[in-house]
This record gives structure tokens, sequence and C-alpha cells, in this order.
């Protein structure tokens, strides 16, 4: 199946990692495959089928999402901004916008969605998202200074660029939550990224802790301009390889 590589630096992979039992399977042999809606001009999308309804908020303010709760919303918001994430895929600043900037984009959505709040570039982490009893009390008003951070949410659009990076800034955040999510241009690049990613974490200290909160989530996007359609699969860090959700 074609894959665009439009978000992956078109350059030979330099790095080599000890191999774990992580495979990037098939996209064709696996049973589950999550994808957004047909592309512009299709049948289905002149129907005007793109669902704007939402699931009531899986947070009570008290608690915060799990992997799958996550990649579930994930999944179903994308879903419903497919048009728009289809469209600007291509343009990284407009894709990333999208993705980060206001109410209406993809994690202002999941943060409604979770009874959270978000705040970009917390010590330089993409976004956090955050409770009303997380926030230090007595801070000034108009800033956020927060003492626990429920999710911490780092997004990549060149998938060869430096994953590590994003990786370790996420390891060394006290968060309940880790989510990296970026878009390989085809299965080697994803399969290797899987390997090197996985021993990073493997050797933290952290390891066993991240492992048993199921509390690192690696998500990967594919646009499909043959098909007209993005698909996502989601990864959850466990201790001998990523188990795919």
């Amino acid at each position: 199946m074609q894959r665009t590589t439009t978000n992956a630096p078109n350059h030979a992979l330099q790095r080599t990692a000890t191999p774990v039992t992580v495979h990037a399977p098939s996209r064709r042999s696996h049973p589950r495959r999550v994808s957004a809606w047909p592309a512009p001009g299709s049948a289905v999308a002149e129907l005007g089928v793109v669902s704007r309804c939402y699931p009531s908020p899986v947070n009570d303010m008290t608690t915060s999402p799990t992997s799958t709760q996550f990649f579930e919303l994930w999944v179903q918001t994308c879903t419903t901004q497919f048009v728009t994430l289809y469209r600007d895929w291509p343009n990284p600043p407009v894709f990333t916008a999208d993705i980060l900037s206001g109410p209406t984009s993809v994690m202002g959505v999941i943060e409604t969605q979770l009874g959270l709040h978000g705040y970009s570039n917390y010590y330089h982490i993409d976004e956090i998202l955050y409770a009303d009893q997380d926030l230090v009390p007595g801070i000034p008003v108009g800033q956020v200074w927060v003492r626990r951070i429920r999710v911490a949410f780092e997004h990549e659009n060149f998938f060869l660029s430096g994953l590590f990076q994003e990786v370790s800034h996420l390891l060394i955040t006290d968060c309940d939550l880790r989510v990296l999510v970026s878009y390989p241009g085809n299965d080697a690049e994803l399969n290797y990224q899987l390997q090197y990613l996985h021993s990073i974490v493997a050797g933290s200290d952290r390891a066993s802790t991240v492992a048993a909160s199921q509390s690192f989530l690696f998500i990967v996007g594919w646009r499909d301009t043959t098909k007209g359609t993005i698909e996502w699969w989601g990864y959850v860090y466990e201790p001998t390889t990523w188990r795919r959700i």
C-alpha cells in the first residue's frame, strides 16, 4: 500500500539499536484498522456525514485518562476533523496548528472531553493537560504553575528528525500519561523507531513504573492518498515490546 512520505525526510537511517521483540505488522494483516473518513469529493464526504457528536467526558476531574481512553478520543476527534487534517497534512506548520492551536484543534477538543485544561510550551512540552486542583494555589492571575500533570503531549511532524529527544523529554517529566504523536513514511521507518525508542525507555530507571502504569502512548498516523484516508495506530510501552491497541 502506497503511503505518502511528505512528513518524513528522505535520508538513510543512521542509527542502530539493540533489537527487541517489536515489529511493525503489515497493515493488510492486522485485524483492527482505525481510519478516518474518505477524502473531500468522495461520495461519503459529499453526503456530509462527518459527525460532530462527541462522547461524554471520561474524566471526572479526579482521575487521568488511560492510554486506551486517550487513543480512542484521539481517533474519534481526528475522524470528526478529517477534512481539515487531510487537506493540511502536507503543510507541517498549518497541520501542527490543527493539532495544537485553539479550542477547536484536536487537542483542544480532547481536553474538553476529558474535563481538563491545556497549556502549551510548559517547560518546552508541546502541551500539558491538568485539572483545576492541579494548579499551584496563590499564583498570580494569568500565570499557570501546576503541581501535577495529567497528560504530557509531544507532537513531531518529521519522523526521522529526532524522536529520541521527545522520548527523553517525556521520560524526565513527572506526569500521569505520556503521549507522543508522529508520522512514519513506511513500515521500515516505523519498525526502526519502535526498536530504538523502546530501548530508550527500557534503559531508564522509570521503565518498570512506566510499564506497570501503561503510561507511555506512541501514536503514529498514515495518510493514504490512493484511498483518501488517514489511519491511526496506537502503541503502549511494555517491558519487552510496544503493545498495539
